[in-house]
């Protein structure tokens, strides 16, 4: 049924957007534009990303700092939320509100429920990418996604990320050396 769905999704989309197959995404404005397109699989004419920031009634705006309004396509989770019956756990952890558009609508999206969102936008920044120090969601995001108590008191992500970093390098150097070995390279 979702093959379907998601099927049937990009099928209407095909052939669609800014001179559709001649988008060239070194040329787009942000990167924001590409998670826009790998969520919903649509471009920016059609999915409603153009930009970074767009002018909206005279006054420039962060249109994924707004919620997730802007994103006018369903993301592939979306529609895998809505056809399983909201049953699937759907989330995110990003540093950015534009992350969680490759995510999805949360609640937003035609009976969808508050997807999972973790971010460290800073609200109102003056600059696009403004880290918060502690995991949020903006004022316009909250109604749409739920932000789990506890990550706020987990400890910090540095902890776990030095260990899988030194798994990860530990276990491709003994990889590489038993690669090498193999091809009858010795040091």
């Amino acid at each position: 049924m979702i093959a379907t769905g998601i099927a049937g999704h990009a099928a209407t989309t095909a052939g669609t957007g800014p001179r559709a197959g001649t988008i060239d995404p070194e040329k787009t404005g942000h990167a924001m534009i590409g998670h826009a397109m790998i969520g919903t699989g649509t471009f920016p004419m059609r999915n409603g990303f153009v930009d970074e920031y767009i002018r909206v009634n005279g006054r420039m705006q962060k249109p994924n700092e707004n919620g997730p309004g802007f994103l006018l396509d369903p993301t592939i989770a979306d529609l895998y939320d809505a056809a399983m019956d909201n049953e699937p756990k759907v989330g995110g952890i990003a540093t950015l509100a534009a992350h969680i558009m490759m995510m999805g609508h949360g609640a937003q999206w035609g009976g969808g429920d508050p997807d999972i969102a973790v971010t460290r936008e800073k609200e109102f920044a003056e600059t696009a990418g403004a880290e918060s120090v502690s995991w949020n969601l903006t004022t316009d995001m909250a109604p749409f996604y739920e932000l789990p108590d506890y990550v706020n008191d987990l400890p910090p992500l540095s902890e776990y990320v030095d260990d899988v970093d030194r798994t990860v390098l530990r276990k491709l150097i003994e990889y590489s050396i038993a690669t090498l070995r193999k091809r009858g390279f010795e040091h």
